[in-house]
Formats: structure tokens, sequence, C-alpha cells
């Protein structure tokens, strides 16, 4: 995992110019808000191409924590793992 602004930053780069195509589709969203943070949570299908030339389908789960600062909502923690059980 990566703590920090610059540490996710540089993350996000590196899979960015993986280039791995394809698309995500998110169901069953689910929205907890307070009045100064706030979590979604949700399943996800994605089909990426991870460098066979094909793509392939992935199932995901994601979380993302959100903090209310000086009136901006802030990322503060994002998770997801997949879920090969899953079927689409």
């Amino acid at each position: 995992f990566h703590i920090g602004w610059t540490a996710i930053w540089n993350d996000w780069r590196r899979q960015a110019k993986l280039k791995l195509g394809g698309k995500i589709a998110v169901s069953e969203r689910h929205v907890f808000a307070g009045q100064d943070q706030a979590a979604i949570v949700h399943v996800a299908e994605a089909e990426n191409d991870f460098g066979a030339g094909k793509l392939e389908k992935a199932n995901m789960r994601g979380t993302n924590v959100y903090r209310l600062e000086g009136g901006v909502w802030k990322l503060v923690s994002h998770h997801s793992d997949p879920l090969p059980h899953l079927k689409f």
C-alpha cells in the first residue's frame, strides 16, 4: 500500500503507462455519507488487455473513503481486490 499523495500519484502514473485498454463497469454501488466523512463501496467488472493481445475479465470490489476538508471532498483511502468467484 502507499501512504501520502506523492506515493499514490507515482503509482497511478505507473499504472497509466501500462495502457491496459478495456473498460470497467461498476455495480452494487453503495454510498455512506456523514457530515465530514463518506465511503463508497462497489463491485466492478473490468476487461483489460494484460499484454497477451486479448481482453481478459477481472471482477473486483472496491472501497473509497473520503474526508471533507475546507469544503472539498478528498480521497483518503482506496482499496480494491479481485473477486475471482464472481460471475457477471
